[in-house]
């Protein structure tokens, strides 16, 4: 026989919202961190549970009310796994789904949950007996210890759930809406049972407990998005981060941030999380640029008369198997950097303006002393005619001559002064024998036995090997031989001339060091000169034969070498509107 009453009622309101809540649930099925199987078994055994408290206070056989305790045993045993395993998952705590954890905490309320049931000795149910509450046939019965065994047991199971929910909450408070919705909805029915166990109420109202959490529930997977935002090991990325960061789970749904990235974009918590990559795209561009190449952007953020500068890098979280967990997007203020690189761009280009006044005015010194210098040696060629041997007139030419070095020399350091930024690829031999056509060699005699190439400017490294020829015949006579060859990424001059003491090698190509008398002291600078603006590396050694022998090392054979060893750095200050000003909106 059955009997109904409106207290019945919310003990079958669950069977309205469990069908779209499973819906919900299994449109879920593939969530990469949620085992959604277990949510669903913990909504469909809550209901169940709901509905055989109903069916138990319906009827009014008192033995079938006894016998339906099962169920409700059997119902609190699913919930508790099901809640532990839920917790388990949420908070990312791999290490309690080991064994060694797990069984020793359920085994104790699994044993219990069973004793309860089997009923051996009347240990769970001591005295039955019927009464009449709110116009409803109820059994009131007289429990044993085992009964309070098990509930006891399940408390545990429940508050170390608790825990592991609120443990996560105080590490991770953006997520607190979804602990509290998550803890409230499980508290009710809890609540209500323990009322029950105290005595407070005749009828156990834990079925209608579940009926007045499936709000809580709905909320929390509908406003909270728990299905949507769920944490992704946030221990980890705080180990890895150093400055602002947000997380994105494997849908690119912002799933965890911290302050200072607020900070920086100039929004709260609650409008970052949550947010689709495409929306923050929308309005942070460098973001989905960043996301999409794998590469990181800059941005600026003008603020109170203060401009940042942002780097911006993203990486991927995988899980132990390798599996793809979502993304990190940290923001590194690089203003120091950006604004150090400004300056150092500032002063080159003052530089290069600098060098292009001194190469002009090395012209303008050219060309106005070369005018005067013609006229003083035609009047010169003109006063030999008729002394032909006046050691005067061989001291003017010797002065001519000297002013003509110098202007030369001018020159040479002026055009050796600018970096090489376009270099060639130049036959090294060739651009030696051309070098050597250019200089007054007398007697002496060039050995090419050079087979590669390099990358060079040919005007600087014809100007080179000028220098050094020029160097060798002076100090090694006109007979002198001088041979150019290969080295290992560099190549070599020597001659076999008297040499330079090794205690002078360190300072032969300081500026105006020299040991001649009428010598300019700026031919082995202008090498030197030469050489870095390359970035080679220049030593002085003792030669095959005796003579001196310079060693130029470091030296590409192919421009593209060059061009390689500067390529792979952004400099923030160079790419900060490429990622675009943060519009409003974000």
């Amino acid at each position: 026989m059955l009997q109904f009453s409106w207290v019945l009622a919310p003990f079958v309101a669950p069977i309205v919202l469990l069908p779209p809540i499973l819906w919900v649930l299994y449109q879920n099925r593939d969530h990469p961190r949620l085992s959604v199987e277990t949510v669903m078994l913990l909504a469909t055994a809550a209901v169940f549970w709901s509905l055989s408290d109903a069916v138990r206070l319906a009827v009014t056989d008192a033995v079938l009310k006894r016998w339906l305790y099962t169920a409700y045993f059997l119902s609190a045993f699913v919930v508790i796994v099901s809640l532990f395993a839920f917790a388990v998952d949420y908070s990312d705590r791999k290490e309690w789904r080991h064994p060694r954890r797990f069984v020793p905490l359920l085994a104790p309320f699994t044993i219990a949950g069973l004793l309860a049931i089997l009923d051996i000795g009347n240990l769970t149910f001591r005295n039955l007996r019927t009464a009449t509450v709110n116009g409803l046939s109820v059994l009131v019965v007289d429990w044993g210890p085992m009964f309070y065994v098990a509930h006891l047991a399940a408390y545990v199971a429940i508050a170390v759930a608790a825990f592991l929910f609120l443990s996560y909450e105080r590490t991770n408070r953006h997520y607190r809406g979804q602990v509290a919705s998550i803890i409230g909805a499980a508290a009710v029915p809890w609540g209500l049972n323990a009322a029950y166990l105290l005595g407070l109420t005749q009828v156990n109202y834990t079925g209608a407990g579940f009926a007045l959490s499936l709000p809580l529930a709905s909320l929390m997977i509908f406003r909270y998005r728990i299905l949507d935002i769920v944490p992704v090991a946030r221990t980890a990325v705080v180990d890895q981060m150093q400055t602002g960061f947000l997380v994105l789970d494997y849908n690119g749904t912002v799933v965890d941030l911290n302050d200072r990235v607020c900070d920086i974009l100039g929004v709260d918590t609650e409008t970052l999380l949550g947010k689709s990559l495409r929306e923050l795209s929308m309005a942070y561009p460098v973001i989905g640029d960043a996301h999409d190449r794998g590469e990181h952007g800059t941005f600026t953020v003008e603020r109170d008369d203060d401009t940042r500068h942002y780097q911006v890098d993203v990486s991927q979280v995988t899980d132990q198997a390798g599996e793809g967990r979502g993304s990190i997007v940290l923001f590194q203020d690089v203003t120091r950097l950006a604004r150090a690189r400004a300056k150092l761009r500032d002063r080159t280009a003052e530089l290069e303006e600098q060098n292009e006044r001194l190469e002009d005015f090395a012209h303008m010194l050219s060309h106005d002393l070369r005018n005067p210098l013609s006229i003083a040696r035609g009047q010169l060629e003109l006063a030999r005619i008729d002394r032909e041997d006046d050691e005067r007139l061989e001291k003017v030419a010797d002065a001519h001559a000297r002013i003509d070095e110098l202007i030369d020399d001018v020159l040479a350091l002026a055009r050796q002064g600018q970096a090489v930024t376009d270099p060639e690829r130049l036959d090294l031999g060739t651009v030696a024998e051309t070098a050597w056509e250019n200089v007054d060699t007398r007697q002496a005699t060039l050995q090419v036995l050079a087979d590669d190439d390099v990358a060079a400017d040919e005007s600087q490294l014809t100007q080179l090997f000028e220098n050094l020829f020029r160097n060798a015949i002076q100090h090694g006579g006109d007979a002198v031989t001088v041979s150019v060859g290969d080295l290992p990424k560099g190549f070599y001059v020597e001659d076999d001339g008297p040499g330079i003491p090794e205690n002078e090698r360190d300072k032969v190509l300081d500026k105006g060091y020299t040991t001649d008398a009428d010598g300019t002291g700026m031919g082995l600078t202008i090498i030197q000169t030469a050489a870095e603006a390359h970035d080679w590396e220049v030593t002085i050694t003792e030669g095959t034969d005796g003579g001196a022998r310079f060693e130029f090392v470091g030296v590409a054979a192919d421009p593209s070498q060059v061009e390689d060893d500067d390529a792979g750095e952004t400099d923030p200050a160079e790419t900060v509107s490429d990622g675009g000003t943060p519009r409003d909106g974000g």
